[in-house]
């Protein structure tokens, strides 16, 4: 197996990675693909999964270097933005170009749906990125493969758990801002109901949130931990002591393997807003659209402090039923053999269009800045 990144940002999932033998290749330009050309040009199967529209146009040579060979490449949207140039750019006539240059590759985007290898991991993203391109997909429900995870047997002691709010994410604002909010609801319930806040993670946010903390009067700082990165190994069993999850992304699937109970929150936003708990609404880790009824996650957290122990013991077998049920692996590799591979060719234009969004994305990061 090997895994692309541009860099390395999150150390946990990275000594994971070496952990399963996997070969992890650093690279900060289509330059990877000469990297690995060699590695996959005759192996008998090779499976290609992406996450933008970019790496898919440099993942499509593969392809064409192994010509007839078993090949298979997947578009998986994991975040509404992938498929999608210059939502967050100021600069007016950057963003202009930005705005040309989706309505082009809407193009080559169709064609990749029509040959089944794009994929979305919630629903949600679907209708976001319909919202930005201005566009509808088809057979939408088909489209959706959500995020597979492998759920061991556990043993766990839920009614001895500590009143323990856990969050866990990269410190990364406005994309993880819902941190910011949940502080402001832990700063109002903390004493009435004796409770703890942990935050686990570190990223380029951490000296803002570091800010808010110290804002805040002694007695609600003492009772609020920020523990860093920590090892993926160890971070089940920071959850299992805990008493709810409040957070996105494959940290409400490691709650729920813990059974954890978790509330999901809005990605994008300083309040701390969600849509209840994860086993009511198990088809969003994060990103939820516009459609949906958001409110503060202060109602769930109240309720959940004022279980009785069966009533909460019921509700963390709840969230771990949903979450097998949902994203076990099982049910993602079924769905992933049913799909059929087109052969659609793309168009000229399409192409053009391809390489002059390489060449954007090789002027994006200078002048996003201006």
């Amino acid at each position: 197996v090997l895994y692309v990144c541009g860099q390395v940002n999150d150390t946990n999932n990275f000594s994971l990675f070496k952990q399963q033998n996997m070969e992890i290749i650093v690279s900060k330009s289509s330059a990877w693909y000469r990297r690995i050309k060699d590695k996959v040009v005759n192996a008998d199967e090779v499976v290609v999964w992406v996450y933008s529209y970019e790496l898919f146009s440099v993942a499509e040579k593969i392809k064409h270097i192994r010509k007839q060979l078993d090949t298979n490449i997947y578009l998986y949207v994991v975040h509404e933005r992938c498929l999608i140039r210059g939502v967050e750019v100021k600069n007016g006539l950057y963003k202009k170009l930005c705005s040309w240059i989706n309505s082009i590759n809407t193009s080559y985007i169709k064609t990749v749906e029509q040959n089944n290898e794009l994929l979305f991991m919630e629903q949600a993203i679907v209708e976001l990125t319909e919202t930005h391109l201005n566009m509808q997909f088809q057979n939408i429900s088909d489209k959706v493969l959500a995020l597979p995870y492998f759920f061991e047997e556990v043993s766990i002691d839920i009614e001895n758990r500590k009143k323990i709010i856990t969050t866990m994410a990269r410190i990364d604002f406005p994309f993880k801002g819902y941190m910011i909010g949940l502080i402001d609801i832990f700063s109002r319930h903390y004493k009435e109901y004796g409770l703890e806040l942990w935050i686990i993670g570190a990223g380029e946010s951490e000296g803002e949130l570091k800010e808010k903390i110290d804002s805040l009067n002694d007695d609600v700082r003492k009772n609020i931990k920020l523990l860093g990165n920590i090892e993926y190994s160890k971070i089940k069993d920071i959850l299992k002591d805990s008493y709810v999850f409040v957070g996105m992304g494959t940290g409400i699937l490691d709650a729920a393997s813990v059974m954890l109970p978790s509330i999901g929150v809005q990605a994008y936003r300083y309040e701390c807003l969600g849509n209840g708990f994860f086993n009511e609404n198990p088809g969003a880790l994060g990103y939820m659209s516009d459609k949906e009824e958001l409110h503060s996650i202060e109602k769930e957290l109240i309720e959940i402090f004022k279980l009785s122990k069966e009533e909460y013991k019921g509700l963390c077998y709840q969230e771990n039923s949903a979450a097998r049920n949902y994203y076990g692996i099982d049910k993602f590799l079924s769905k992933l053999e049913s799909i059929h591979k087109g052969d659609k060719k793309h168009s000229l234009g399409e192409i053009i269009g391809y390489k002059i969004n390489d060449i954007l994305g090789k002027l994006n990061m200078r002048l996003h800045k201006k």
